[in-house]
């Protein structure tokens, strides 16, 4: 199990949750146009509640896992 506190505690501000995965998950690396489009996504999502931010949370973990900034093969 994944400990997400940390992310479901930023959630509620999507750009500061896609800037902490960007730079976990991509060292930095995230284009500016995919950072865009994850910050429209998670921001459409509900985050009033406690779920609404786990969900915010476990949703950028899995867009980003599809993002071609974070499948880097060397």
């Amino acid at each position: 199990m994944l400990d997400l506190t940390y992310e479901i505690a930023l959630a509620s501000n999507p750009e500061a949750l896609i800037d902490h995965l960007d730079l976990m998950l991509t060292a930095g690396r995230l284009r500016p146009e995919n950072r865009e489009t994850l910050v429209s996504i998670i921001t459409a999502m509900p985050g009033s509640t406690s779920n609404n931010r786990k969900a915010r949370a476990q949703k950028a973990l899995y867009l980003f896992s599809l993002l071609p900034e974070f499948n880097v093969i060397y």
